[in-house]
């Protein structure tokens, strides 16, 4: 590849990084948080190390599916 296409390429990917961060701050700009604005279901994933009781030491995994009905119930899935 040619420096200038190389320059190019890096500015563009620049410039969606910096939109695509910008984009969602300003989304969330004014909005307040509330039970009624958490809702829907939301996964995630956790890992580390567990040190007690010594018959559980040890790395962990897992991954959970949380639902929030808009109202402050939460149901939590775990796999």
């Amino acid at each position: 590849m040619k420096r200038s296409t190389i320059v190019k390429s890096l500015a563009i990917g620049a410039v969606a990084v910096l939109a695509l961060g910008l984009a969602s701050v300003a989304n969330a700009a004014g909005k307040a948080c509330s039970n009624a604005t958490l809702k829907g279901a939301f996964a995630d994933k956790d890992t580390g190390f567990l040190a007690a009781p010594p018959e559980m030491a040890g790395p962990f995994a897992g991954v959970n599916l949380e639902t929030f009905d808009g109202h402050g119930a939460l149901t939590v899935g775990e796999s």
